[in-house]
């Protein structure tokens, strides 16, 4: 990619200045190579102490459609800067690696003579433009806590400037909060609830209660019922029965006692609760004023999950972290995390912190690839214990790899007994395949999915 760049680099200078044969022979013309716009005389390794990515247009920053665009900024405490833009594609999460040598992955800076100023990545010092970033690898991960507001990122550089024959070294790395501008925007509704599940049913004087808990589309939004009473003859079985019941703080049939909405669990204070149940699940609406007299209104339609297991043969994961640990025993060994849904803005009646599927694989490949190469390529068997290349599973409490479903109360564990995992790469681009998994200890007996897409690195060795 940088022979090409250069190619294309100096084709530009001879057309723009011309060549010349100045020592009068016959032949070709040699033109030289143009001068590296870095003024680095030396590499440069930044500690960042702050960062910033914002979407932005992607004609804008590349004067391509296809793709959304980003603008990653990073500041030392003594002003220094890393700007790179970045190329994610369309409608996908701009958490992952990403490579100069991949094409539109990463802008490579440049300076634009007609607006006179830097554009693309570009390191700079003292209020300057210093470096064009043309080459390197950056990784960009989002680390998930017990809710988002705990979720941390981490940034690693490994970039060189545009200098053909010492290429210098740029350097960052950034572990903290990231401030984010157009990404992972929440869609504009707040009070439309798409996920419900009930668990901890038990039984009082004159009455049987639930916890419900309700989530939005982006799990930004939950609606938490910790005491949501029914009259006693509703038995656990027939679940939650239909019929309109009252918010206050006095116990008994068709009540409910203890309401809380959003992360700073503001208390429903009066109100109403009404419960429809037809052939598809549970229609629910809340009509409903909270602790500060505000309205509080919302609505749910769909099925309640009584038990943590969705009985599915199939998931379909939206986002893979992959955590490296080193090298142990001539065995490298990646913790890769395949998640379907989203983390809950917090944690719910049981304790939960994650509505949906997540699934791991402990994979042990050769030493040979390491942080650095990512994840190898190739067909993985699941192992029927912990030894030889493969997913380390089997039915055992040492078993590493296994589904873990969250819908309702504890959550639901499958180990992973036997099948194949398939991971193919086109540079940072991942395509990842399991079908006919088979689990022990939960509800399904066989798995099968897939994910496409960037994965997210995390280096634990750090």
């Amino acid at each position: 990619m940088r022979k090409f760049f250069w190619m294309l680099a100096g084709l530009a200078a001879s057309l723009a200045a011309g060549c010349s044969n100045d020592d009068g022979n016959d032949g070709p013309t040699v033109c030289p190579d143009p001068e590296p716009l870095s003024q680095l005389t030396a590499d440069v390794s930044l500690t960042v102490q702050s960062a910033r990515l914002s979407k932005v247009s992607a004609a804008e920053a590349t004067g391509k459609q296809s793709a959304d665009s980003y603008l990653l900024v990073m500041e030392t405490s003594d002003g220094a800067q890393i700007r790179m833009v970045l190329n994610a594609e369309a409608g996908t999460s701009p958490f992952g690696r990403y490579d100069f040598s991949r094409t539109n992955d990463c802008v490579a800076g440049s300076f634009d003579n007609t607006a006179d100023e830097a554009v693309g990545s570009w390191y700079y010092a003292g209020g300057k433009a210093a470096a064009p970033i043309c080459g390197g690898v950056l990784d960009l991960s989002r680390v998930p806590g017990q809710k988002p507001s705990d979720t941390s990122y981490r940034i690693r550089l490994s970039g060189i400037d545009d200098n053909r024959d010492t290429p210098h070294k740029i350097e960052a790395v950034f572990n903290g909060a990231l401030t984010t501008e157009g990404v992972d925007e929440a869609p504009a509704s707040t009070t439309t609830y798409c996920y419900a599940g009930a668990s901890g049913f038990y039984a009082d004087d004159g009455y049987s209660t639930w916890g419900i808990d309700f989530d939005n589309a982006d799990f930004t939004k939950l609606l938490s019922i910790f005491e949501f009473n029914v009259p006693a003859d509703a038995a656990e079985e027939d679940g939650i029965p239909a019929g309109t019941y009252t918010i206050t703080d006095e116990y008994g049939p068709n009540t409910v006692t203890w309401a809380t909405y959003d992360e700073e669990m503001t208390f429903l204070s009066t109100g109403t609760i009404t419960v429809e149940r037809n052939d598809a699940g549970y229609k629910v609406v809340v009509d409903a004023v909270d602790e500060y007299d505000a309205p509080f209104k919302a609505d749910f339609e769909g099925p309640i999950y009584y038990r943590n297991s969705s009985e599915r043969t199939s998931i379909s994961p939206r986002e893979v972290y992959v955590v490296y640990y080193g090298e142990e025993n001539g065995l490298a060994d990646w913790y890769i995390t395949l998640v379907d849904k989203g983390y809950l803005t917090t944690r719910d009646a049981a304790g939960n912190c994650y509505y949906g599927s997540i699934l791991h694989f402990d994979l042990h490949s050769d030493a040979g690839n390491d942080y650095a190469n990512g994840v190898p390529e190739g067909t993985f068997a699941v192992q029927d214990g912990q030894a030889g290349t493969g997913i380390w599973g089997g039915d055992n409490a040492a078993c590493t790899s296994f589904l873990s479903e969250y819908f309702s109360g504890s959550p639901t564990v499958g180990k992973l007994t036997e099948g194949n995992v398939s991971i193919a790469r086109d540079g940072e681009w991942y395509r990842i395949t399991f079908d006919g998994l088979t689990l022990a200890g939960g509800d399904q007996t066989s798995l099968s999915g897939s994910y496409e897409g960037r994965v997210q690195y995390i280096d634990a060795r750090e």
